[in-house]
């Protein structure tokens, strides 16, 4: 019998074989193929996207957070501002303005102060005012002509004026 090969005799012998044996499988790992290589860069890309994303979402949550806040502060600055009524007990009109004639004439805007809409305000304040001075004015003038006829009418002339306004209304 015919022995071709060497016995171990040193187990440092045996260690330094298996470090030349994974010595020559490390090159064969590098030595890849394109398509391998293709695999290796395509993870390499994946997971430089996933963290390019994960920065994306935190810099995206971080301003989202920058936006809210400055709502919120937004929102306290408008509590904080005077309200509706306040700001309408400070505006003002030209009265003597002929473009303002239809407020202060017309019925179409007259103020009704028990509507729960109303505000107030000095304007609206000055609308009435002005409204009842030129209602007494008119009053005036009307019964000083009232005065005169009242003195030529008779009972007997009113009673038929009444009479005749009752019946229209029934009429209606």
């Amino acid at each position: 019998m015919v022995v071709d090969w060497e016995p171990v005799t040193k187990f440092s012998d045996h260690e330094s074989d298996e470090n030349e044996e994974e010595a020559e499988k490390s090159p064969k790992k590098k030595k890849q193929t394109p398509f391998q290589e293709y695999l290796e860069r395509r993870k390499t890309e994946k997971k430089k996207r996933k963290v390019l994303i994960k920065e994306r979402k935190q810099k995206s949550k971080e301003e989202d957070e920058e936006n809210r806040r400055e709502i919120e502060a937004n929102i306290s600055a408008a509590k904080r501002r005077p309200k509706r009524s306040e700001l309408a007990t400070n505006l003002t009109a030209d009265i003597s303005d002929k473009r303002f004639d239809a407020l202060f004439s017309s019925a179409d805007f007259a103020i009704d102060k028990t509507n729960p809409h109303f505000q107030g305000g000095a304007l609206a304040d000055e609308q009435v005012r002005i409204k009842h001075d030129r209602k007494r004015k008119n009053a005036d003038t009307s019964t000083s002509n009232v005065s005169t006829a009242v003195t030529t009418t008779t009972n007997e002339d009113l009673i038929k004026k009444l009479k005749a306004k009752s019946n229209k209304l029934r009429k209606t």
